[in-house]
């Protein structure tokens, strides 16, 4: 007899903004470890990656690992001194997403969808954004076309940000999943 299979489609969440944080997950050690800020200013002055055409990935990878590497702690994994100061070696891509986040605006002719998408997908680039959900809630909301938020507004049943984070969430999923080409009155207007 023929085996039957099921092919079962299921749609994954975005995970809440509260609980993103890197992906990366560190070792467990029995050491000590502190990372020391003579590191910080060698990557910073030596092995800065800034997501610039001209720069080499793989290249920053190996002066990243040349400074790592000079760093040994009794009880501490290599990886654990490798991964600790990793992020501080993008600075300059993260100065750039961060500040993406923070001056968040919706576009002209963008949808509620895209926007949020997009929002999203920032705060996935950059899991070290040092905003707090609320602060990122504000932003985003604030950073939509006004009839967009008269509309999240009616939807929310009044001001949408004196819902709790949680509830802003599932609101912008629900409504911008459910009306994913809606543009506001923006929309309508834009040539």
């Amino acid at each position: 007899m023929a085996e039957e299979k099921h092919m079962v489609v299921q749609e994954v969440a975005m995970p809440s903004i509260a609980n993103v944080t890197s992906s990366i997950v560190k070792p467990i050690i029995t050491g000590h470890f502190e990372l020391k800020q003579s590191i910080i200013h060698l990557l910073h002055t030596n092995g800065q990656f800034m997501g610039l055409p001209h720069e080499d990935p793989q290249q920053h990878i190996l002066n990243f690992l040349e400074i790592s590497d000079t760093y040994i702690t009794n009880g501490v994994t290599p990886d654990y001194v490798r991964i600790t100061p990793f992020p501080s070696s993008l600075l300059g891509k993260t100065a750039k997403i961060r500040s993406e986040i923070v001056a968040f605006r919706q576009k002209v002719g963008e949808s509620l969808y895209s926007a949020w998408e997009r929002f999203k997908g920032l705060l996935r680039d950059c899991p070290h954004h040092n905003q707090t959900n609320i602060v990122l809630a504000h932003t985003f909301i604030e950073g939509l076309h006004h009839e967009t938020k008269i509309v999240i507004d009616a939807a929310a049943g009044g001001q949408v940000l004196e819902k709790s984070f949680d509830e802003i969430y599932a609101l912008l999923n629900k409504f911008s999943k459910s009306n994913p080409d809606w543009q506001g009155e923006m929309g309508r207007h834009t040539v």
